[in-house]
């Protein structure tokens, strides 16, 4: 038996997956668009690297996605207990965080692009192409810093 896929025409069980997983499996509503890569470089721990990539899939569970998912909870922030807590809300425009972003010199970057686009994907991706590489990491490292002292 000759495998046909590969020039030399032996079988790989990954070789294979990757067959079922491209071409037999349509999974084109996975594919996003972004630079994906500009999440992957940056040095900083996987659990940061994860957190920014839930916020750019829209798979951040913030309290307005959560209630969009049948979860009865309330929307508004637990920190300003002002707004409808999204993704933008908690991570980048609650008052607190407004502070935070100010302190790290991060935040007229943040708003001028929150200007221009209200897309939290559309911001993450922009941000990360405009600051430098260690500009990134200290803008991921907050997102998750910002994340992190909600929960608590």
């Amino acid at each position: 038996m000759i495998w046909k896929v590969e020039k030399n025409g032996k079988y790989l069980v990954c070789i294979a997956y990757q067959l079922c997983v491209n071409e037999i499996d349509d999974n084109s509503h996975l594919h996003l668009p972004g630079c994906w890569n500009l999440i992957w470089k940056l040095k900083v721990p996987p659990k940061i690297k994860k957190l920014v990539w839930h916020v750019c899939r829209g798979c951040f569970p913030t309290r307005a996605r959560l209630s969009s998912k049948g979860v009865h909870c309330p929307t508004y922030c637990v920190l300003c207990e002002s707004n409808y807590e999204g993704s933008i809300h908690i991570l980048l425009e609650c008052p607190n965080d407004i502070q935070v972003w100010r302190h790290v010199n991060l935040w007229d970057k943040i708003d001028r692009t929150l200007m221009q686009n209200y897309n939290m994907d559309v911001v993450v991706f922009t941000l990360l192409h405009q600051l430098s590489l260690s500009q990134s990491e200290l803008f991921a490292t907050f997102l998750w810093s910002l994340w992190k002292r909600r929960n608590l």
